[in-house]
């Protein structure tokens, strides 16, 4: 009866200081308070003192097995909030020699609220170094995104260079090809076969030549 009116009396304390009490959910049995958007698990709970079990004489006399301690109730309550924090907060009251734990309720309220905001305060710390690690993240996929950007566009220019170098090349080929041919007399029209070579090698050096057709947007002079 006297844990009951206790925590009657703390839940009215913390509902007239704009908190709530519930359960973590309905299968629970954890009680938490809820302060500034936070839930904070509180236990309220009887000290007890453990003694090395006596044996009884109907206990001597059977063979089953008896319990090794025996738990005792003390009638001494605490209440105790049931969250880690990186600060040296109070977060337990209990009966003692020279106050009860009824008389210290307003002062549990005043701690919860103190552990609340510093569990408010780490949360939101924990958030904002998430999120600047996503946004590092971003920034990392965006840099590397950028450098793959660059290598192929760096790799397509070696490409063309290659291929116009080639066809260049391949021109000038054929040109003296055709030079020597006519300083020779050899017939280089269409339809003989070095004039289809000519032809073909011409028209192969165009397919090289990533300049070929001109650039859109230039006119065929430039």
């Amino acid at each position: 009866p006297r844990a009951l009116r206790i925590m009657d009396a703390f839940v009215k304390a913390v509902e007239a200081r704009a908190g709530r009490v519930n359960t973590k959910a309905v299968d629970q049995r954890e009680t938490c308070v809820e302060f500034l958007g936070e839930r904070i698990p509180v236990l309220l709970e009887e000290r007890v003192i453990r003694t090395r079990h006596v044996l009884t004489e109907a206990e001597h006399r059977h063979s089953y097995q008896a319990p090794r301690w025996d738990y005792a109730p003390t009638g001494k309550l605490r209440i105790e909030m049931k969250e880690r924090t990186s600060e040296p907060l109070r977060k337990r009251w209990a009966d003692s020699a020279k106050r009860r734990l009824e008389d210290v309720l307003n002062d549990v309220v005043l701690g919860l609220v103190v552990v609340a905001d510093a569990t408010r305060a780490r949360r939101l710390q924990r958030e904002r170094e998430e999120r600047e690690r996503q946004e590092a993240e971003l920034r990392r996929i965006e840099a590397e995104r950028q450098r793959r950007e660059e290598l192929e566009r760096r790799q397509r220019l070696e490409r063309q260079v290659e291929s116009w170098t080639k066809a260049q090349q391949a021109r000038a080929f054929v040109d003296e090809v055709e030079r020597r041919a006519q300083a020779k007399d050899k017939s280089i029209e269409p339809g003989t076969e070095l004039g289809n070579w000519i032809a073909w090698a011409r028209r192969h050096a165009d397919r090289l030549d990533p300049l070929n057709p001109p650039i859109p947007g230039k006119s065929a002079e430039e």
